[in-house]
């Protein structure tokens, strides 16, 4: 979103490399660069030697970076430190094909082929201050994910398909917080009410548990058509009515629809 905002700089990653580049003048003009010209440097960022496997990543809105990787964790970097994750969670065995996180940062959802994990970053440091796992570690204090799953009954008639592309409502703006969580899987749109999800699956409470976590199938799922939804992701804000309003790409076509209540 560097096009729309006041950054300068864009981040990017492989298999083994996070980095940051900075195509911008000081004036805040795009740098013209002949296609002879030589490749434009790192403003920032690493190479690791071997064993990352990064597979996603997605940005707080103050930049912090959550990334995704092959072998099911999920590592934390502050926005000035690419070269060593502040936390890593360990991950479950599935490789995490996507990655999302909440505007402030507390929350990072990422979604594994047959369930999506939801992950507390947020703790208070040993001076008893609110912090979150991007800019300090979180050590002991790293919570057990919460496992969103379909029921057995759904899943089957899922056919084995593939959760797709979880999402947050798309927050932008400073105090504002998101309401849901969206993935399509198969011919369906999947969504969650955020603020009862975390109550639901908060320490304490009784319910269903999966390889000993937490577990939400609390849901409402939408078949939508015969084709394959690609993704489901909520409008901004700026274009959004109502606070609840999606917009569905299939493989032929894209559509928009009411999410859901938020009670």
């Amino acid at each position: 979103s560097s096009q729309m905002e006041s950054c300068s700089t864009f981040l990017g990653l492989d298999d083994n490399r996070l980095v940051r580049w900075d195509m911008r003048t000081s004036k805040g003009v795009v740098t013209e660069s002949p296609a002879a010209a030589t490749p434009l440097g790192y403003a920032g960022g690493h190479d690791f030697s071997r064993g990352t496997g990064f597979k996603c990543m997605a940005t707080t809105g103050d930049g912090m970076i959550a990334v995704g990787g092959v072998d099911g964790r999920i590592r934390l970097y502050s926005d000035q430190v690419l070269s060593r994750a502040k936390t890593s969670f360990p991950g479950l065995g599935s490789t995490i094909t996507d990655i999302d996180v909440t505007f402030d940062g507390k929350w990072v959802l990422a979604t594994c082929d047959a369930y999506i994990l939801l992950v507390s970053t947020a703790f208070r440091n040993k001076n008893g201050s609110l912090t979150t796992g991007f800019t300090h570690p979180m050590g002991a204090n790293m919570p057990a994910p919460r496992m969103l799953k379909l029921d057995p009954a759904d899943a089957q008639r899922m056919h084995g398909a593939s959760f797709q592309h979880a999402r947050f409502t798309w927050v932008t703006e400073q105090g504002k917080h998101e309401r849901f969580v969206v993935a399509s899987v198969g011919g369906c749109t999947v969504m969650w009410n955020f603020r009862q999800l975390k109550q639901s699956t908060a320490p304490g409470t009784q319910g269903p548990t999966t390889m000993g976590l937490r577990t939400c199938m609390d849901y409402i799922l939408r078949p939508l058509k015969d084709e394959k939804v690609v993704q489901s992701a909520f409008m901004h804000d700026n274009f959004n009515r109502n606070g609840q309003e999606l917009v569905v790409a299939t493989e032929h076509e894209i559509f928009s629809l009411a999410a859901m209540d938020e009670d």
